[in-house]
């Protein structure tokens, strides 16, 4: 029989475990098999025969294979399941149930039709098993069950997907792996900051569903915390983790409807199987570290974790603690590469491009700290060094090179840097105390700094301009900017990313053309980045593009080797005067 009530509290589904269903016809020895490498189990359910669903429990077995004559194991081996399951129907329950009407139905069973454990079937008709003794211990104490579960979408909390990580690791030999699906939704600030924070508490319950919907019954689904969820999945291999995976992405990909509004998210995915000798900190660690390996891939993917992924997070920590004393320690170096006018190949500036000569790694490439110095903060103490050790650079060049005092500097600025308070001011500062003039003066920044409608950094490039310093977009085209925004700020060059001019010369002009075009259309300068050999060099020479850089013209060059650099080009620059 079946019964289905109003929910009054949590529901049964919540705390019942996942189901082993065998056949009645199946041999004595599977329910064995079962028990003994799922040492968690405390039943197994018998389906067919008179009764649809009987319960073998573990004592049960135990019972009847040990036999009080001693031949019980003998004899059950050639016998059927059912010979072993109750001979009373189960009492089947809906998922949906409360505690309080599940407890009620168990003690109003006749008392020839006693039993320790409920079937529970959710909606999908998948089985659970919950044990009396469970259930009343959670009517004695109810707040007990509400700390196990997440009180926005009723999925299981980070306390109990703990305990069932570690249950799942003790199992014994020949048990499934257990396997870790670590899930963030991509962005979900965004929805938070369009469409507030009750919009946001809907789309995680309705995500909450939809997880639901992609996984077995016997998979455990916990909300961690914010927009992040982890999935216990019994998967036999890799490749099953893989297949469940991918479907968690479709699941994903449908619309959701919330607050009237259709809303597409995407989500991110960890995996990482458990080690023989694993802990649980350790299989969630790896599952994070596989999670943020998918988002640096460009997210809405899944990863599987690798080794490699924590040796490198270990690098990045250890970088992490080393970077605040870089510019202390003296650390920090300069390199400078020429900005050359494509026309008559004479040297127009320099950009200024940092290192890090760290003590016992050596140089660590800007790729690798430049990101952490973002993230920490600390990239605005960097960019300040930088920029004061540029400025008085070019003019110490003045006294050794010729041509020197018409270069023009470009040094890199953060959106982080843009958006400290007083910064045009110390921009000011340093030119003065330098002496070099701010027409000389490039502030490159990236499209990401702008690509929001933050009112508080276009008002600072505005103030930039006003002080007569130029700026430049770095990597144009390779950010998400609109031609809006690029038109009404006050910029005087566009750099043109180097994803752009890697296929002159080899292919057709393509979006370079559309560039220097725009650039042409705006009324400001267009430079190539990234110039690697003689074909897109003369690709760019026909396009008609002003100003390049890339080691086709020069490598970045240590502050010692600029003025020789420099006095090579006094007869370009004589044969063109």
């Amino acid at each position: 029989m079946s019964h289905r009530h109003g929910q009054e509290g949590p529901s049964l589904r919540s705390i019942a475990e996942p189901a082993r269903i065998v056949s009645h016809e199946a041999p004595s020895t599977e329910v064995d098999r079962l028990f003994v490498e799922h040492p968690e189990l405390t039943c197994v359910v018998a389906e067919g025969g008179v009764h649809p669903l009987r319960i073998v429990t573990r004592r049960t077995q135990a019972t009847e294979m040990t036999g009080r004559l001693g031949y019980g194991r003998a004899l059950h081996t050639t016998r059927g399941v059912g010979s072993l399951a109750f001979a009373a129907p189960a009492l089947v329950v809906e998922g949906a149930t409360s505690l309080v009407e599940a407890g009620r139905l168990a003690l109003s069973r006749e008392p020839r039709d006693r039993y320790e454990d409920l079937i529970v079937r959710d909606r999908d008709g998948s089985l659970r098993t919950l044990g009396i003794a469970s259930l009343c211990s959670k009517l004695v104490d109810p707040h007990a069950e509400q700390a196990m579960h997440d009180r926005l979408t009723g999925l299981p909390n980070r306390e109990l997907l703990i305990s069932r990580l570690e249950t799942a690791l003790r199992a014994g030999p020949g048990s499934p792996r257990p396997c870790v699906l670590f899930i963030d939704i991509d962005d979900f600030k965004h929805v938070n900051d369009s469409l507030g924070h009750p919009a946001g508490d809907s789309l995680l319950v309705a995500v909450g569903e939809r997880l639901r919907s992609a996984f077995r019954a016997q998979d455990t689904i916990a909300r961690v915390g914010g927009d992040e969820f982890v999935v216990l999945l019994s998967a036999d291999s890799e490749e099953d983790a893989v297949t469940t995976a991918d479907r968690v992405l479709l699941a994903l990909a449908s619309p959701f409807v919330v607050d009237e509004h259709r809303v597409r998210v995407t989500g991110s995915i960890g995996i990482a199987a458990a080690n023989a000798d694993g802990s649980v900190e350790e299989l969630l660690r790896n599952a994070d570290l596989a999670l943020c390996a998918a988002k640096r891939e460009g997210k809405s993917r899944f990863a599987l974790y690798e080794p490699s992924m924590h040796v490198a997070a270990m690098a990045e920590l250890e970088l992490r603690a080393d970077l605040p004393a870089a510019t202390e320690a003296g650390q920090l170096r300069l390199v400078y590469q020429p900005i050359v006018d494509l026309r008559t190949g004479i040297a127009k500036g320099v950009e200024a491009l940092v290192r890090w000569e760290h003590p016992i790694r050596g140089t660590v490439a800007p790729l690798e700290f430049i990101p952490l110095a973002e993230q920490t903060g600390a990239i605005v103490e960097i960019g300040r060094w930088v920029l004061e050790t540029a400025c008085r650079q070019m003019r110490a060049w003045e006294d050794e090179a010729p041509g020197a005092a018409d270069l023009m500097l470009g040094v890199n600025v953060s959106p982080r840097e843009l958006q400290v308070e007083g910064f045009v001011g110390q921009v000011a500062r340093t030119l003065l105390a330098t002496g070099l003039p701010p027409e000389r003066l490039t502030l490159e920044i990236t499209e990401t700094a702008f690509a929001r409608d933050d009112m508080a950094t276009v008002a600072t490039l505005h103030a930039l301009d006003q002080l007569g310093v130029r700026l430049a977009i770095d990597d144009f085209g390779a950010g998400y900017s609109s031609l809006r925004r690029v038109q009404g700020l006050p910029v005087g060059l566009l750099k043109i990313d180097k994803a752009f001019v890697d296929p002159l010369g080899t292919a057709g002009p393509g979006l370079v053309r559309c560039m220097l075009d725009l650039a042409q259309a705006l009324g400001v300068q267009a430079l190539a980045e990234g110039i690697e050999d003689a074909g897109q060099l003369e690709a760019l020479e026909e396009l008609g593009c002003e100003l390049g850089q890339g080691y086709h013209l020069s490598r970045p060059l240590p502050p010692a080797a600029v003025p020789a650099w420099l006095a090579a080009q006094l007869p370009l620059a004589a044969a063109n005067a």
